[in-house]
């Protein structure tokens, strides 16, 4: 059983070129997210701390993000709480 709770949610949002217009329209973004993280060991009822940091790249285009959505930043860092924690994680 796993429970988290986010610490830190960094975003950088930038144009590729440096136009008010093309802002709105076109712009990468990073995300960095920091979670505390207790892993709960149900054959010995203890309970393991991690603190796990993923970082997720993407574009914005017209508002639609793609790469950089809440499910990339939620499947990144599930795959790392199963790396730390030891457990093979597809997809």
């Amino acid at each position: 059983m796993v429970t988290g709770t986010i610490t830190d949610w960094r975003e950088i949002k930038t144009s590729y070129i440096n136009l008010p217009v093309l802002d709105v329209l076109f712009r990468g973004i990073a995300c960095w997210v920091t979670v505390d993280v207790r892993v709960l060991d149900l054959a010995t009822a203890e309970f393991i701390a991690h603190e796990i940091t993923v970082n997720v790249a993407g574009i914005e285009i017209f508002g639609f993000r793609f790469g950089a959505s809440p499910q990339d930043i939620a499947r990144a860092g599930a795959k790392e709480i199963a790396a730390r924690v030891g457990v093979q994680c597809w997809r």
